[in-house]
């Protein structure tokens, strides 16, 4: 299962997240990836980096924004895990079935 920033880099894992050059949420979601792996990594620049080019590796699309990334993974049944707003999980569980999605705070 999904439980912690380290299982999103893991083999056969697809992650969806918006592109972000295009969307703000998707910026913050770098920063909190970018984040975890710098303090994971007792700061080490080069591993923070390569664990980056990991996570971004298990992307099949980058979609503009949050909503679409949302689309993607809920309604087109794209990927494993949906990096979003907590509003936008809340959302696919009240539009396609809360039993359908666990939401996971890491």
């Amino acid at each position: 299962g999904i439980h912690d920033w380290n299982d999103l880099i893991k083999d056969g894992v697809q992650v969806i997240t918006p592109n972000p050059k295009t969307s703000g949420g998707a910026r913050w979601n770098y920063l909190a990836a970018w984040a975890y792996a710098n303090a994971n990594d007792g700061g080490d620049e080069a591993k923070t980096k390569e664990f980056i080019a990991k996570l971004y590796s298990q992307v099949p699309v980058l979609d503009t924004g949050a909503r679409g990334s949302t689309v993607t993974f809920a309604q087109k049944g794209l990927g494993d895990v949906l990096l979003a707003w907590e509003n936008e999980a809340y959302l696919a569980l009240d539009e396609f079935g809360a039993d359908n999605f666990d939401i996971v705070y890491p």
